[in-house]
């Protein structure tokens, strides 16, 4: 075998360690005394919850660098002496580390204690723990540049370490490892922040390719094995998590990704002289499986295998794009398949192998064959240009035969259509006619085939479920043949410019028209039950996932024609108003998809029904018709409308908003975590003031406040496509949800738009509670008796007013001298081209610095909040005061605290505007000696509290 191509040598000097992490540099040598070892870590772990920032930052950074040091020592005496105090306190310190990592508020404390907790699990050899992971997790989706890649070079190194353990724990940590690097280091990819993602690029070269570019066949070392195994059940794991997993094709296209950034690490010639390398080991690894396969079927498919095809799928990928951005040319796949030796005929073998295994389902896991399946699929449709002629009339009769019988499962049925059209095109590549009569005569096979199946069922002819799915799906597949997003209208009257590359075919000139007959079974199965035929009393009932099925299928039609679409929208909406007995979630999620289609196809139709589809973000408990327990149909829409949302087919109207908002705090904590991502993600970064604008109206909705324009006129709305349609929803009774929404939204707020929240809810909230009339000052008037009488949710809004109010959040971030970029250690962890970069500019500017400039810009903001404050505030609440004293009000609680949290900002000036109420002055007084008294009482309990269980 040829010896593999070093990928060092191709990185052209590049560094390729992935833990280079900024430490700072500590020596342990100049311990002479063992015995000072314990105090100084004592010592050390005490200052992680010091009050000051300089400090904490301070001592995590020493920590790290003893941590990670103890094995550089020369003195056994120390080294084992720090091994045993390490030990002795591990726990205690994981604790605390895990909280310091995930919680504290400076980004270099949380980098540190991150390295530190990753140099503490190498100590001993301890096996990753889920709490441990999780720390990752967090790290990898740190707002920090620094942090993400300190848990990027984390997970990688405990990889690595892993790989030389023996051990059934080591085993189970090291698959756990590679699951979190999967999970949480391959996303970031896609990172903003260019070093992040190159940082990725890095760990994948390491952990993936450079284990079996390395090997040698007669090499039997146990951890270059290891190195072998840990590579390929990642590629494994990422082709199976292709299409079980709700993301789709998530793990396929991220480890496109990854390769493509990789390879833009290397020179042109390297690239291709790696991606040769890696099709000669692939294809190695396939042939000789397929042998051990063929001679014993019982086996079950390998990791190596299964890897193996993921890995080919994404290097085909890229004979098919552009090198590299600015690249015009594309791979010659032709002169890459002749350097290699290989030949594409073992394309047929391998599809030959594969379906004969598909056979045997019962003696093997299914996950495995259809992603292996599929990955072939997708290489045979990659390749299609380089095959003969005979290659390709072989692959073309076994591919159509399995259609016509039905054998294929449905992941596969999608990859195997376009692999047969890819291969028409191969065929018929001179003569573009007869390619397009020959695709369409083989799809209107196919659809006769599903219509025979179909009328056989409404026949009461027996029929499987899984026989009926399968002809719907194929039907759905087959009628977006030649598919075009962009064609208005009828698919007829158009012809798309998107011609496949090295082919002379249009494909999107191919359509075929459903039969009326075929189009009349597919409808009628979008019912709950059967319709009665030839007298039989007894109605059928239709199972729910071949209605799911019959919903796409029908809707894919739909995107073909417009006249059908018109006639069927309200079909799709009037299911995702069933009651959930006769309407699976599933049913509902596909119903949901084909509107957001018909978004993007046909926008004018479906803009009444948006509200509607929002709808499906939150499950209606005021409504008993639309209760749905599942998440999955939450998760789908919050995804469909993000989208909708990003590509400007939709746009913040209504409720939709505050539909987001509540998905925020849903029970289930998956729909929360991805609401929270798209709203504060892409969303926001779209519409920078969208939570500035609505914050306000956020207040009344989600306290159900009836005083709000928006439940003006709410009875006069359709209540299928009504603009405030379930409104009621939003009454969100638990006050801890709400203040977590605020307090979602207060983080995305800058300084400016923080005074502009507080001026608007003194002025539209506080100013209209002292007021002769409306239901806010109604509320205000209220007692401790009549509490329970607050059907409007006048009351909560000013409770919720003031509690935003004196939320530290809300506090503006005063920039001065010594400001974050100075003060932050994390800031000095930017790469050397963009310090660079920053130091010419101000070299170059003659104004003043950036911060300076911050400086002043914080010292203005603050005059206008105090102006703010003492101008128009405090008379508000002065005269709120009276109110609520007059009415005995629970509310005066709050609007005390709000007084406090005044006076200790601007202790002067609320002297001198208060001198002429002194019981009031007296109050405030009091009120903040015992506040600042509690607070220390409460900072130091914890403190200790929080050092002796480090300690013990």
């Amino acid at each position: 075998m040829e010896s593999l191509p070093s990928r060092d040598k191709c990185l052209q000097g590049q560094q390729t360690t992935c833990s280079t992490s900024t430490r700072p540099k500590c020596s342990l040598s100049s311990i002479k005394t063992s015995g000072l070892v314990d105090e100084m870590l004592t010592t050390i772990i005490g200052r992680l919850n010091d009050k000051a920032p300089a400090v904490r930052t301070r001592a995590a950074s020493v920590l790290s660098c003893a941590v990670h040091s103890i094995h550089t020592l020369d003195n056994l005496q120390i080294r084992s002496k720090m091994i045993k105090c390490i030990s002795n306190t591990k726990l205690g310190l994981q604790r605390l580390l895990r909280t310091r990592a995930t919680s504290d508020d400076k980004a270099s404390v949380r980098r540190s204690a991150i390295l530190t907790l990753g140099d503490l699990l190498l100590v001993d050899n301890e096996p990753c723990t889920k709490a441990d992971i999780a720390v990752f997790k967090d790290g990898c989706n740190d707002v920090s540049v620094s942090v993400r890649k300190s848990a990027i070079d984390c997970i990688v190194s405990l990889i690595q370490h892993n790989q030389k353990t023996n051990g059934n724990d080591t085993q189970q940590s090291l698959q756990f490892l590679e699951k979190s690097w999967i999970d949480f280091v391959l996303p970031l990819v896609y990172d903003a922040e260019n070093s992040v993602a190159t940082k990725v690029a890095d760990s994948f070269l390491q952990i993936v390719i450079d284990p079996f570019l390395d090997v040698n066949d007669d090499e039997e070392n146990s951890i270059s094995c290891m190195k072998c195994l840990t590579a390929w059940r990642i590629l494994c794991r990422l082709n199976t998590s292709s299409w079980i997993s709700s993301s789709g094709s998530g793990g396929q296209r991220n480890l496109t990704e990854v390769l493509r950034k990789s390879l833009e690490m290397m020179n042109a010639a390297d690239q291709q002289h790696i991606c040769i390398a890696i099709f000669r080991q692939v294809h190695s690894n396939i042939t000789r499986e397929l042998q051990t396969l063929n001679s014993d079927l019982s086996k079950s498919l390998s990791a190596c295998f299964v890897g193996s095809w993921c890995l080919l799928e994404a290097i085909s990928y890229f004979y098919s794009i552009p090198t590299n951005k600015s690249a015009t040319s594309y791979w010659d796949i032709r002169k890459d398949i002749k350097k290699s030796a290989i030949g594409t005929k073992f394309l047929v073998d391998s599809w030959n192998g594969i379906f004969t295994i598909g056979q045997q389902l019962d003696t093997r896991e299914r996950t495995d064959y259809v992603a292996s399946a599929k990955s072939c699929l997708s290489v045979i449709s990659s390749m299609s240009l380089v095959l003969s002629e005979e290659e390709a009339t072989t692959l073309l009769l076994a591919i159509r035969t399995c259609h016509l019988k039905f054998q294929l499962a449905i992941p596969l049925i999608g990859p195997s259509i376009s692999a047969m059209v890819r291969i028409y095109q191969r065929l018929y590549s001179n003569d573009v006619a007869s390619a397009q009569q020959h695709c369409k005569d083989w799809i209107i096979e196919c659809l006769g085939q599903c219509e025979n199946i179909l009328s056989n069922f409404f026949a009461d002819e027996y029929h499987t479920t899984e026989s009926i799915a399968l002809a719907l799906y194929t039907i759905g597949e087959l009628m977006l043949v030649g598919f075009s997003s962009g064609c208005e209208g009828n698919d007829q009257q158009h012809t798309s410019k998107n011609v496949s590359k090295g082919s002379k075919i249009s494909v999107q000139d191919i359509n075929v028209t459903p039969t009326q007959n075929l189009l009349r079974l597919v409808q009628s199965l979008l019912l709950p039950t059967l319709p009665r035929v030839n007298g039989v009393e007894e109605q059928r009932v239709i199972p729910q996932s071949i209605r799911a099925h019959a919903f796409l299928s029908f809707g894919k039609m739909c995107l073909r024609d417009e006249s059908l679409a018109r006639a069927s929208i309200n079909i799709f909406a009037r299911e995702l108003r069933q009651d959930k007995e006769y309407s699976a979630p599933a049913v509902k999620s596909n119903a949901l998809t084909i509107l957001g289609d018909f978004c993007i196809r046909y926008t004018n139709l479906v803009d009444k029904f948006v509200p509607l589809m929002a709808s499906c973000l939150q499950p209606f408990d005021e409504f008993p018709s639309l209760q749905d327990s599942e998440s999955v149909l939450r998760r789908h829409a919050i995804i469909i409308l993000s989208n909708l949302i990003l590509q400007d087919y939709i746009k913040w109207k209504g409720v939709l908003f505050y539909r987001f908002l509540a998905a925020t705090v849903d029970e289930d904590t998956h729909v929360a975590q991805q609401a929270k991502m798209m709203l504060c993600g892409p969303l926001l970064s779209k519409q920078p003031t969208l939570f500035f604008n609505n914050f306000i109206d956020a207040v009344f909705i989600l306290n159900g406040c009836t005083a709000h324009p928006l439940y003006k006129n709410r009875n006069s709305k359709d209540t299928l496509s009504g603009d405030v349609d379930g409104l009621d929803i939003f009454r969100i009774s638990n006050t801890a949800k709400r203040e977590e929404i605020y307090s979602l939204l207060i983080d995305y707020l800058s300084d400016e738009e923080k005074i502009g929240v507080a001026a608007r809810l003194s002025k539209e909230i506080l100013s209209a509670a002292t007021e002769m009339q409306g239901e806010l000052r109604f509320a205000a008037n209220k007692s401790v008796d009549n509490l329970a009488q607050d059907g409007g949710g006048a009351f909560s809004v000013l409770s919720d007013c003031f509690q935003i109010l004196v939320s530290p959040k809300m506090q503006m971030l005063r920039s001065s001298s010594a400001s974050s970029l100075s003060t932050d250690e994390d800031e000095a962890d930017y790469s050397t081209t963009n310090v660079s970069t920053i130091t010419n500019n101000i070299q170059v500017t003659s104004g003043p610095s950036a911060s300076q400039l911050s400086s002043a810009k914080g010292k203005l903001l603050s005059k206008i909040s105090r102006k703010h404050l003492i101008e128009i505030v405090l008379p508000i609440v002065c005269n709120l005061k009276i109110i609520f004293e007059k009415s005995r009000s629970p509310l005066l609680k709050n609007l005390m605290q709000y007084l406090v949290c005044i006076f200790r900002q601007f202790k002067k000036e609320v002297n001198e505007t208060l001198a002429s109420n002194p019981t009031l002055l007296q109050e405030i007084h009091y009120d903040t000696k015992k506040f600042e008294k509690d607070q220390r009482l409460c900072e130091t309990h914890l403190s200790q509290s929080l050092v002796d269980v480090a300690v013990t």
